[in-house]
């Protein structure tokens, strides 16, 4: 998961791992049409024939494998990343895109015609989109926030940096990548170099 630093009092005690209230829109509600995807179940079973081809190019050895190369290079408009699964879902997301201008439909073809593609109830739409987040009181304290979900505090708050790196480092993590994370305050969910993945916080000491 994505980690970042917020600034909140030294007293700040919301319960670690459960989202900040601010942060929950409670006007959403599912488009009743499509389940909340935004999308029809054409553009549905089009994605899952497009992750097949564009993830799983190692399938296909020799000959076979450089030819779906060359395919899914086209597609995509770039060439796979050399990562885990070969193509990304953006990628992924653009073959698909790319099959639909191929075939002559227009660039809403999928898009759930009840909610326009958004995914949401249109009755509670407009409630919904006129929402606004609020943040935590902002304060002295340092806190570890998870920033896969809406977002929630996953660590105590500290006094200052220093108290923050050793903890970091009781976690399992390298005192370089804490000391970086400290600094910059943000960390991607992960990075990978090519052979070898570093989780959250850790992939600060290789970016």
């Amino acid at each position: 998961m994505g980690r970042e630093i917020k600034h909140v009092p030294l007293d700040f005690d919301h319960p670690l791992n459960e989202v900040w209230p601010g942060y929950i829109n409670e006007h959403w509600k599912e488009c009743p049409a499509c389940k909340g995807r935004g999308t029809t179940n054409a553009m549905e079973y089009l994605a899952e024939v497009t992750r097949t081809l564009v993830w799983h190019i190692d399938q296909l050895k020799g000959q076979d494998h450089q030819d779906i190369i060359e395919l899914t290079t086209g597609l995509c408009g770039r060439s796979p990343s050399g990562g885990l699964f070969g193509h990304d879902s953006l990628d992924e997301m653009k073959a698909r895109y790319a099959i639909v201008k191929a075939a002559g439909l227009d660039e809403d073809w999928g898009e759930c015609p009840v909610c326009n593609g958004e995914g949401d109830d249109p009755e509670c739409h407009e409630a919904y989109t006129a929402w606004e987040k609020t943040e935590p009181p902002s304060g002295d304290g340092l806190q570890v926030w998870e920033t896969v979900s809406e977002g929630s505090p996953v660590s105590p708050v500290f006094a200052n940096e220093d108290t923050l790196v050793q903890w970091l480092v009781g976690e399992g993590y390298s005192e370089p990548a804490a000391r970086s994370f400290a600094t910059h305050e943000w960390a991607p969910t992960g990075t990978y170099d090519g052979s070898h993945y570093y989780k959250d916080i850790e992939s600060c000491a290789h970016s």
